[in-house]
């Protein structure tokens, strides 16, 4: 997700924390265009995989509300940026940033949701995240379409070169208006649900990924790891990154629901851990090449483990169930017409199978997206 002096977003699946709804508009892909998704949105379903507002949604509220953030916002794959002007700040608890919420500020609308006309006129934030892909091309579920993290940055290339253009004439300023953006990256959780198997060595994997990500059949595909990515977007403009790490995958719901214990999938959990051992060497990579970049690590994991090991701070009593989920063919699924979330939101940590509800998202946004001096 991107914050600039408007709001660009991009995403995927599992790494659905900012996806807004642009799989609503691909053909053959995931969606959460049904109730009971959004049921706490107006009873609307917008395309977000939650009761409402995501990580994106409240990270930009609170900037805007709290700090006089005026800037843009941008999120890819989970990429997300914020005017560097509003780095260092303390975000409050999560009721006050309910209480933003009635300030009925616009969110940032879904990049494929946009006619020509109007993109060329937004200037207040757009999403680009896609359901189901992840960092690798060759992520994407089975039957499934959806955007890649290259194909939502070359959204917001086209973003930079066609749109902003419109609104911001003289080149300067908009070099201006993306270096004082930041960029909240959240990829990588469906490369491992859906791309990684135990045929894999997790250091090779991880490697994979974030340095080395190429094909000996196509040599092009290097330029598809995250490092490169990095570089890519730092050449669009981009100055200022959050990078979120993977989060604890063994405890999802779903995949709790496979190891039949009640428990997490431990081995899945130590998969992702080069993956996030490597990820802050990457991030100092990119810093040390780049003097004027400014990356940052939000460490989901991390987070999402104080909550499991103290649930009552945190004021959640659930944590292995879904809010919403109904067993079909052994995995827990949220369906249309016949799933019927719970009652209490406010304390379960996840809304479906894969996804956190919308208290654990205004948690994350105060616990894990503080800038500290």
């Amino acid at each position: 997700m991107l914050f600039s002096h408007s709001d660009f977003q991009l995403g995927s699946k599992l790494d659905s924390t900012v996806d807004a709804g642009n799989n609503n508009y691909i053909h053959k892909a995931m969606r959460a265009n049904y109730l009971p998704y959004g049921i706490d949105f107006s009873n609307t379903p917008t395309g977000r995989f939650t009761n409402r507002k995501t990580i994106a949604n409240l990270f930009g509220i609170i900037l805007l509300t709290t700090v006089n953030c005026t800037l843009p916002l941008v999120w890819f794959g989970f990429i997300l940026i914020i005017s560097s002007k509003c780095f260092k700040f303390n975000f409050l608890c999560c009721d006050v940033i309910r209480e933003a919420i009635l300030y009925n500020l616009s969110l940032p609308p879904p990049y494929l949701n946009l006619t020509e006309a109007q993109r060329k006129a937004t200037m207040d934030g757009i999403n680009y995240a896609s359901v189901g892909c992840g960092i690798s091309p060759n992520t994407k579920p089975t039957r499934f379409d959806c955007w890649s993290l290259q194909i939502q940055i070359e959204a917001f290339n086209r973003t930079v070169q066609e749109d902003l253009p419109c609104m911001i004439e003289d080149p300067q300023e908009l070099a201006e208006y993306l270096a004082n953006s930041i960029l909240f990256i959240s990829m990588g959780t469906n490369d491992y649900i859906l791309n990684f198997n135990n045929h894999h060595d997790p250091e090779y994997f991880a490697n994979y990924l974030l340095i080395q990500f190429r094909c000996h059949h196509d040599p092009e595909y290097f330029a598809n790891s995250l490092l490169i990515q990095f570089r890519w977007l730092y050449y669009i403009g981009a100055r200022n990154l959050v990078v979120n790490n993977i989060g604890p995958l063994g405890c999802l719901p779903s995949m709790i629901n496979k190891t039949r214990n009640g428990q997490c999938d431990e081995k899945m959990n130590q998969n992702i851990m080069p993956y996030n051992s490597q990820l802050p060497q990457i991030l100092k990579t990119i810093e040390d090449e780049y003097p004027n970049a400014t990356l940052t690590l939000a460490n989901s994991y991390d987070f999402l483990q104080h909550i499991l090991a103290d649930t009552e701070k945190y004021g959640f009593t659930d944590v292995k169930d879904p809010c919403c989920g109904v067993y079909v063919q052994g995995e827990i699924a949220c369906i249309p017409n016949y799933s019927t979330p719970c009652d209490n939101r406010c304390h379960s940590l996840f809304f479906d199978a894969n996804h956190t509800s919308e208290f654990a998202n205004c948690i994350f946004v105060r616990d894990m997206l503080i800038i500290k001096d």
